[in-house]
C-alpha cells in the first residue's frame, strides 16, 4: 500500500498544473496564481464552472422555455344553457330541430379557449420574446413599443354628458364588420375600459379592438374624464372606486343597442374599475361575461408592494405620478377653480401615494388616502359577481404582484376563472422572436366568442341563461 501514489494528494496538484499551464503566464504572474495550493485553485474552478452552469441553465430558461397558462377555480364552475342543433351523419345541422344542454364554464373555457388550456400543453403557453425575459422588461417595453405601433383602428367618437356637467368620450369601431353585421341589432359589443392615463389609442387596448374586430363584433371604448384628448368640462377626474362613469356609459350603449349581447374588458386600473362595477351590479349585470387584466385588485397591497423596492419608487411610481400631473396641468383651468387641494404642492408629487393623498382622496372625499385604497380594492367586490368572469394575468407584474391576487374569492365564486403566466408582465405579454406582437388579445377573444358561439345564439329564443350548477 505504501508504493501506491496518494491519489487524493495527486489529483488535484496534477489538474492545477495541468489547468495552469493552459492558462496565458502573464495572467498567472498577475494573480500570482502559482503560489496557491492545488485545493484552493480546484475548489475555485469548480465554483466559477457551476456558477456558468446555472447563469446558461438560468438564461436558457428564460430565452427559450414556455409558460404554462394555468388556471385557478373552484370546486363549482356556473352552467351555461346552449342550444344545439343536431347533426346528421356527416356533420350538417338539421335545420329548425334544436335541442339546450347545459356546460360549465370551465368546461367551456376548456373546450373552446386553447390559448387558456390544452390537454397536451401545447397552445396554452405564452413564450415571451427573447429580449423581455422578465416581468420589468415587459412592463418598460410596453410604454416604448406604444409609440411606434401605430394605430391599427379607426374610432367613430361620441360624447355622454352627465348630470354634472362632465363628458366622457366613447369610440367606436366597426370598420371590419361586413354591412350585414353592422346592421344587425345583435351584433355583439365589446366595452373596453383603459388604464391610468390610458385610452383607446393605446396599443394593449387597439390589439383588443382588432381582435373581437376579426371575430364580428364591435367594439366601443368608454374613455375617462380627461383622458385621450377629451376636454374636462367638470371639476372631477376619475379614480379607481369611481364607477359611475362607467356604469351610466354602458347604460346608454344599451338603450342605443338595446338588443346587442354586451361585453367587458378592463385594463389595470379599468379592469380595477370595471371588476368592482361588474360585482356592484351583481344580478342585474348588462353583461354576458367580462375580463379583467392587470388588475390590482387591493390598492393599499400592490402600494406597499410597488414602494418596497427601489425600482418600484423610482421608476414605476414616479413614472405613473408624472402621467397623472401631465393630465392635471392640461386640465387646471377646469381644476384650478376649486380650493380642496393645493395645486403647488400637488405639482411637487414624486411618488403615486402622495398624488392620491393630495388630490384623489380629496376630491372623492376620502378621509386617508388609505382608506380611499380600502375602499376602491377591487378584490372585495369578486364574490358579488354573477356573469362569467375572467381574470388575466402575470405572475412578475410589477404594479399587481401575487400577494394581492384574489386567489380565495375566485375560488369561493362560481362564475370566476383566473388564468396566470408566469411572465408578460404589466400589460405586456410580448411574444415573437424579431418582430414584438402581444399575447393577451388571443385568450380575450376566445373567451368571448365562447359565449357569443354558445349564449347569444339562442338568447333571443328564450334559451339562454346562466344557472349554478
Amino acid at each position: 500500500m505504501g508504493d501506491q501514489p496518494n491519489l487524493f494528494r495527486e489529483g488535484p496538484t496534477r489538474f492545477a498544473s495541468q489547468l495552469l499551464s493552459t492558462l496565458p503566464p502573464d495572467f498567472v504572474v498577475r494573480h500570482q496564481l502559482a503560489t496557491k495550493s492545488p485545493q484552493h485553485i480546484l475548489l475555485t474552478t469548480a465554483v466559477i464552472t457551476t456558477f456558468i452552469l446555472w447563469l446558461a441553465q438560468y438564461f436558457w430558461a428564460k430565452l427559450f422555455s414556455n409558460d404554462r397558462v394555468e388556471l385557478h377555480y373552484g370546486p363549482r364552475s356556473v352552467g351555461i344553457r346552449r342550444g344545439r342543433r343536431p347533426s346528421t351523419s356527416d356533420g350538417a345541422q338539421i335545420p329548425g330541430e334544436s335541442r339546450v344542454e347545459r356546460i360549465s364554464l370551465l368546461n367551456l373555457v376548456r373546450t373552446s379557449c386553447p390559448t387558456l388550456y390544452s390537454s397536451q400543453n401545447r397552445t396554452n403557453v405564452f413564450k415571451p420574446i427573447w429580449f423581455l425575459f422578465n416581468g420589468h422588461l415587459q412592463t418598460c417595453y410596453a410604454s416604448l413599443y406604444a409609440d411606434y405601433a401605430g394605430n391599427k383602428v379607426a374610432y367613430t367618437r361620441e360624447l355622454i354628458y352627465f348630470a354634472d356637467g362632465g363628458n366622457v368620450a366613447l369610440d367606436s369601431h366597426d370598420a371590419t364588420l361586413t354591412e350585414q353585421q353592422k346592421s344587425d341589432p345583435e351584433t355583439p359589443i365589446v366595452v373596453v375600459l383603459h388604464g391610468l392615463t390610458g385610452g383607446s389609442h393605446e396599443s394593449y387596448v387597439q390589439d383588443v379592438v382588432h381582435e373581437v374586430g376579426g371575430r364580428g363584433y364591435r367594439s366601443v371604448v368608454c374613455n375617462f374624464r380627461g383622458c385621450a384628448d377629451t376636454e374636462l368640462t367638470s371639476a372631477q377626474l376619475y379614480c379607481g372606486a369611481y364607477t359611475d362613469d362607467a356604469r351610466l356609459a354602458v347604460e346608454h350603449i344599451r338603450r342605443k343597442y338595446p338588443r346587442a349581447p354586451l361585453f367587458a374588458v378592463g385594463f389595470s386600473l379599468g379592469a380595477n374599475v370595471l371588476t368592482k362595477l361588474v360585482g356592484e351590479l351583481g344580478d342585474k349585470c348588462p353583461f354576458l361575461g367580462a375580463v379583467s387584466v392587470s388588475n390590482p385588485f387591493d390598492l393599499l397591497g400592490s402600494s406597499r408592494a410597488l414602494h418596497r423596492t427601489w425600482l418600484g419608487r423610482n421608476l414605476y411610481s414616479k413614472a405613473l405620478t408624472q402621467n397623472l400631473i401631465r393630465v392635471f396641468k392640461k386640465h387646471s383651468s377646469k381644476l384650478s377653480g376649486t380650493d380642496i387641494f393645493d395645486a403647488g404642492k400637488l405639482l411637487k408629487a414624486r411618488y403615486l401615494y402622495e398624488f392620491d393623498n393630495l388630490l384623489t382622496r380629496v376630491m372623492f372625499k376620502y378621509r386617508t388616502v388609505h382608506e380611499y385604497y380600502r375602499k376602491a380594492s377591487s378584490a372585495q367586490y369578486i364574490p358579488d359577481i354573477r356573469v362569467p368572469f375572467l381574470v388575466l394575468t402575470a405572475l412578475d407584474d410589477p404594479i399587481s404582484p401575487p400577494e394581492v391576487l384574489p386567489y380565495f374569492e375566485v375560488y369561493e365564486n362560481p362564475h370566476c376563472i383566473m388564468a396566470t403566466t408566469k411572465r408578460g408582465g404589466h400589460i405586456g405579454w410580448f411574444e415573437g422572436w424579431f418582430r414584438t406582437s402581444r399575447w393577451h388579445q388571443r385568450p380575450i377573444g376566445e373567451f368571448i366568442g365562447a359565449i357569443v358561439e354558445v349564449g347569444c345564439e339562442f338568447c333571443t329564443r328564450g334559451v339562454c341563461g346562466l344557472n349554478g350548477l
